[in-house]
């Protein structure tokens, strides 16, 4: 999905884990997964998991501006997204991981839902 959502091409190198914070789903046994593109001078991190309303998701991990602990914080959906969050575009869609994450900072002021 990551690959079809950012057009990279087959020699792109993804890798995947098992995320050890997230749940696949909301009410789901299995966890979600870390997918990892380590193409350029700075690897890139992605969680792939199902939202509230069970539809498919992919979030950049990137440091939460309240805490700075690598959260899902942009929803991704398309290149365009991920050009946009790469060029520090205002009004992208936050991640739905992005205020439930437990890999926030105990003591991280964000709202929590």
């Amino acid at each position: 999905m990551l690959r079809q959502v950012l057009r990279l091409k087959r020699w792109v190198a993804i890798t995947s884990r098992a995320d050890d914070l997230h749940l696949l789903g909301e009410g789901s046994i299995g966890q979600a997964v870390r997918l990892r593109i380590s193409e350029g001078p700075d690897p890139r991190e992605f969680l792939a998991a199902y939202d509230s309303d069970r539809r498919f998701t992919l979030s950049i991990i990137a440091p939460c501006p309240q805490c700075a602990a690598p959260v899902p914080t942009v929803r991704i959906g398309s290149m365009a997204d991920y050009g946009d969050w790469l060029n520090s575009a205002p009004n992208l869609a936050e991640s739905p991981h992005y205020r439930t994450s437990p890999a926030h900072r105990g003591d991280c002021p964000l709202p929590r839902k």
